[in-house]
């Protein structure tokens, strides 16, 4: 892997470590060894993201089990052992800090009472152990992996599904439709968040990296016009804000930077003078604009968790986290999804789980502002997240977003704790251990 120099004073290889090699005759076997090393985080999220990713179209697990829920468990489970098995072999020990994982564990637990309480406990409790499973796995590719690293890996992995549903959907496009997948199944705001995390990361090696433009720009470009076709707005617009902060974190441009930002400026506004492509972004077939204003009937399934009553439990905390839509009154149909995390959590762990959840996007935030080595990634990634959770679930579910935040957060809060102490004072009593356990005998 090529070292990475950032306008930040990070190294990459220096933050990813160097895996000893053996000068004995078995120097191939090493090298072998160091090979599986790296390449173990691509398989437990490869077996990570088969396992959320949805097999089926519009279906949502409500208690019952069946062929397809239970393989998708052994796929998570599986994706959790070789998780296990490669922290196990690993010479690497990261610090994990209790408080990422104290956030979610509260988030659950509230949302399991909740469940319980509305009489749902068994899809409720099914849910928090996914939840569970996913959150476990992902500690131990964090504990055991060099933290860019873990990014990288994570990020590579979701455009390669990205890219595979994405050419299952060709037809979809040539119909003149939206980009969706078939195999599997992905909706297009699915599609547009496997390819605008990975595209928000290239554009960082490109920028800030030392990434080759050759290789990195096709593929940049590729990645975000699947966005485009997906005509996902939320997903478009936190991609272009994430860009926004990836070139706030560059100190200096590097010159072929400046040349490709001068040319874009006659791309972007032939594209937008001389082609409808904004226009059918943002009306998406609906000239009247009565989407935008309801947000694709997303107020409509708000209002419905808005009205629920002030004096029930469900409101304070829920009703279990395998609450995934709500019934509608008043329309041609009887349920909606809620299609944003925020009234997703206050659905599923109520008013305590918004708070929650709300607090630990503000502590992670506080990490990335601070991480001087890592924040020039994370904090774009944070801010794509964020704004896409408004209008989008899966901050804290079995969803791809709460795989790229809760990653993100264990590596802000390594970072932070291995920061602390380095700073720490070291105390008096420790300092004097020290200086006699370094008194050479005879001295």
């Amino acid at each position: 892997m090529t070292e990475v120099r950032g306008t930040e004073g990070w190294s990459a290889s220096a933050l990813l470590g160097r895996i000893p090699v053996s000068n004995a005759p078995d120097e191939r076997e090493a090298r072998q060894a160091a090979r599986r090393h790296r390449m173990a985080p691509y398989l437990v999220w490869i077996l990570l993201i088969a396992s959320i990713v949805p097999w089926r179209r519009s279906v949502y697990f409500e208690g019952s089990f069946d062929p397809v829920v239970i393989a998708k468990a052994v796929v998570g489970i599986a994706a959790l052992l070789f998780a296990l098995l490669g922290a196990r072999r690993s010479s690497l020990r990261n610090p994990i800090g209790i408080t990422s994982i104290a956030f979610v564990a509260a988030f659950a637990g509230v949302a399991l009472i909740g469940g319980d309480a509305s009489g749902n406990f068994t899809a409720a409790g099914v849910s928090t152990v996914r939840i569970g499973i996913v959150a476990a796995a992902i500690v131990f590719v964090v504990r055991s992996t060099p933290p860019l690293e873990v990014i990288r890996s994570l990020l590579t992995s979701m455009a390669l599904f990205g890219l595979f549903a994405a050419a299952s959907g060709v037809a979809s496009v040539a119909g003149g439709d939206r980009l969706v997948a078939t195999l599997p199944p992905l909706n297009p705001n699915d599609i547009a968040l496997l390819c605008a995390a990975p595209a928000i990361g290239l554009l960082h090696e490109l920028i800030i990296g030392n990434r080759r433009w050759s290789r990195g720009v096709p593929m940049l470009a590729l990645l975000i016009a699947i966005v485009v076709l997906t005509q996902s707005r939320t997903g478009l617009l936190a991609m272009l804000a994430a860009f926004v902060v990836v070139f706030l974190h560059a100190r200096r441009l590097r010159p072929n930077a400046v040349i490709a930002l001068v040319l874009l400026v006659p791309f972007t506004a032939a594209a937008v003078t001389l082609t409808n492509l904004i226009t059918s972004v943002a009306e998406r077939g609906d000239a009247s604009g009565q989407n935008i204003v309801t947000l694709s009937s997303r107020t409509i399934a708000w209002q419905a968790v808005l009205s629920t009553p002030e004096t029930s439990w469900a409101h304070w905390i829920g009703s279990g986290m395998a609450v995934r839509q709500v019934q509608v009154a008043g329309q041609y149909w009887d349920n909606q999804v809620l299609d944003s995390s925020w009234f997703s959590a206050l659905a599923q762990a109520g008013v305590i789980g918004v708070v929650i959840m709300a607090g630990w996007i503000v502590v992670v935030a506080s990490w990335s502002f601070r991480a001087r080595t890592l924040r020039s990634i994370t904090t774009p990634l944070i801010t794509f997240l964020v704004i896409r959770s408004f209008l989008e679930n899966g901050l804290i579910d079995t969803n791809m977003m709460f795989v790229l935040f809760f990653s993100v957060a264990l590596i802000l809060e390594s970072d932070h704790l291995m920061r602390s102490r380095e700073e720490r004072p070291e105390s008096p009593q420790r300092a004097g251990i020290r200086a006699l356990l370094s008194v050479r005998p005879g001295a």
